[in-house]
């Protein structure tokens, strides 16, 4: 008799090209990118929504994660700002091809990882909605 049990793997849906997960229901925040978290700038600021779910201080480790690859970066933390490393962000947004207009959610996995879900638009059609 085979065995008929479903594997508890998270299931991957691919749309586009583009593979996502769903969520977990753990804290995320989502973000479409623009010119200042692209090139030249490369600037990332974590929301103030997940600061009662990440430690506090400067230069915090983090593990940003996609598919089967991760970048370690740290973030800084100001009186009102997480601020994430700018060499290590530059990282991730050039190895993903990141643009201003890509849509991008990242989830709290744990204390310090955080998975990466993105969507790629237009920019044309992004940039029309946000002026």
């Amino acid at each position: 008799m085979e065995d008929t049990a479903q594997s508890s793997a998270t299931p991957m849906i691919e749309l586009h090209g583009d593979e996502f997960w769903p969520l977990s229901g753990r804290p995320y925040f989502d973000i479409i990118l623009t010119k200042s978290h692209v090139k030249p700038i490369y600037q990332m600021e974590i929301p103030t929504t997940l600061d009662p779910n990440l430690p506090a201080g400067t230069s915090v480790p983090m593990v940003l994660s996609f598919g089967e690859n991760s970048w370690e970066m740290t973030y800084n933390e100001t009186k009102r700002l997480k601020l994430v490393d700018r060499h290590s962000w530059k990282a991730f947004v050039d190895d993903n091809s990141l643009k201003a207009g890509d849509g991008c959610i990242f989830e709290l996995m744990g204390s310090v990882t955080v998975q990466k879900y993105c969507s790629r638009s237009k920019s044309s059609e992004v940039t029309s909605q946000l002026s």
